[in-house]
Protein backbone atom coordinates (compact mmCIF):
# COMPACT_ATOMS: atom_id res chain seq x y z
CA UNK A 1 0.00 0.00 0.00
CA UNK A 2 1.54 3.66 -1.10
CA UNK A 3 0.31 5.83 1.32
CA UNK A 4 2.03 9.56 1.70
CA UNK A 5 3.07 11.39 4.75
CA UNK A 6 1.14 14.68 4.94
CA UNK A 7 3.76 17.80 4.88
CA UNK A 8 1.27 19.77 7.47
CA UNK A 9 1.10 17.04 9.82
CA UNK A 10 5.08 16.08 9.75
CA UNK A 11 5.50 19.78 10.71
CA UNK A 12 3.60 20.16 13.78
CA UNK A 13 4.77 16.88 14.93
CA UNK A 14 8.12 17.71 15.01
CA UNK A 15 7.59 21.37 16.02
CA UNK A 16 5.99 19.09 19.07
CA UNK A 17 8.41 16.71 19.40
CA UNK A 18 10.97 19.60 19.77
CA UNK A 19 8.95 21.50 22.45
CA UNK A 20 8.32 18.29 24.63
CA UNK A 21 12.04 16.95 24.15
CA UNK A 22 12.96 20.99 25.50
CA UNK A 23 10.69 20.39 28.22
CA UNK A 24 12.39 17.13 29.17
CA UNK A 25 15.52 18.42 28.73
CA UNK A 26 14.98 21.56 31.70
CA UNK A 27 13.31 19.09 33.70
CA UNK A 28 15.92 16.92 34.05
CA UNK A 29 18.58 19.11 34.16
CA UNK A 30 20.48 19.08 30.99
CA UNK A 31 19.79 22.37 30.04
CA UNK A 32 19.10 25.82 31.80
CA UNK A 33 16.59 28.28 31.41
CA UNK A 34 19.06 30.71 30.39
CA UNK A 35 19.44 28.45 27.03
CA UNK A 36 15.70 28.38 26.05
CA UNK A 37 16.28 32.00 23.65
CA UNK A 38 18.00 30.32 21.15
CA UNK A 39 16.29 26.55 21.45
CA UNK A 40 12.46 27.29 20.22
CA UNK A 41 13.80 29.43 16.88
CA UNK A 42 15.92 26.31 16.45
CA UNK A 43 12.98 23.87 16.76
CA UNK A 44 10.77 25.81 14.42
CA UNK A 45 13.91 26.48 12.09
CA UNK A 46 14.58 22.68 11.89
CA UNK A 47 11.25 21.11 11.72
CA UNK A 48 10.44 24.14 8.69
CA UNK A 49 13.47 23.11 6.31
CA UNK A 50 12.08 19.18 7.30
CA UNK A 51 8.90 20.27 5.78
CA UNK A 52 10.14 22.32 3.01
CA UNK A 53 12.67 19.32 1.97
CA UNK A 54 9.91 16.96 2.16
CA UNK A 55 7.60 19.26 -0.06
CA UNK A 56 10.10 19.14 -2.50
CA UNK A 57 10.93 15.72 -2.54
CA UNK A 58 7.30 14.86 -3.03
CA UNK A 59 7.33 17.80 -6.24
CA UNK A 60 10.21 15.64 -7.49
CA UNK A 61 9.00 12.08 -7.28
CA UNK A 62 5.55 12.88 -8.57
CA UNK A 63 6.80 14.82 -11.59
CA UNK A 64 8.96 11.74 -12.02
CA UNK A 65 6.46 9.14 -14.02
CA UNK A 66 4.15 11.17 -15.50
CA UNK A 67 4.31 12.34 -18.96
CA UNK A 68 3.27 15.27 -19.82
CA UNK A 69 1.43 15.92 -23.29
CA UNK A 70 2.46 19.45 -25.05
CA UNK A 71 -0.41 21.28 -27.31
CA UNK A 72 0.77 22.62 -30.34
CA UNK A 73 -0.34 26.05 -31.82
CA UNK A 74 -3.22 26.33 -34.09
CA UNK A 75 -1.57 28.01 -37.13
CA UNK A 76 -1.75 31.48 -37.51
CA UNK A 77 -4.76 32.85 -39.69
CA UNK A 78 -3.46 34.07 -43.24
CA UNK A 79 -5.30 37.29 -43.98
CA UNK A 80 -7.76 36.88 -47.18
CA UNK A 81 -6.07 37.43 -50.23
CA UNK A 82 -7.86 39.68 -52.60
CA UNK A 83 -8.86 39.80 -55.93
CA UNK A 84 -8.46 43.29 -56.86
CA UNK A 85 -7.07 46.07 -54.32
CA UNK A 86 -9.52 49.06 -53.67
CA UNK A 87 -7.40 52.48 -54.46
CA UNK A 88 -6.65 54.91 -52.16
CA UNK A 89 -8.16 58.18 -52.05
CA UNK A 90 -5.33 60.86 -51.52
CA UNK A 91 -6.64 63.79 -49.45
CA UNK A 92 -2.81 65.53 -49.15
CA UNK A 93 -3.31 67.57 -51.97
CA UNK A 94 -6.60 68.78 -51.35
CA UNK A 95 -4.69 69.79 -47.89
CA UNK A 96 -1.83 71.47 -49.48
CA UNK A 97 -4.44 73.55 -51.63
CA UNK A 98 -6.64 74.83 -48.74
CA UNK A 99 -3.56 75.71 -46.59
CA UNK A 100 -2.28 77.85 -49.59
CA UNK A 101 -5.43 79.62 -50.34
CA UNK A 102 -5.32 80.28 -46.44
CA UNK A 103 -2.06 81.91 -46.50
CA UNK A 104 -2.88 83.65 -49.91
CA UNK A 105 -6.05 85.19 -48.15
CA UNK A 106 -4.46 86.00 -44.60
CA UNK A 107 -7.28 87.71 -42.74
CA UNK A 108 -5.76 87.72 -39.35
CA UNK A 109 -5.82 91.09 -37.40
CA UNK A 110 -2.15 92.40 -37.03
CA UNK A 111 -1.13 91.64 -41.08
CA UNK A 112 0.02 93.60 -43.51
CA UNK A 113 -1.81 94.01 -46.92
Amino acid sequence: MNRSVNIVYLVIGLVFLGLSGTWLLNETGVINPDGFQWLLPAILLGAGLVGLFASLGRGVAGRRGRVVEVAQAPEPATPPQYAETQPVLDLTSDLDRKLADHEKNDNTPGASS
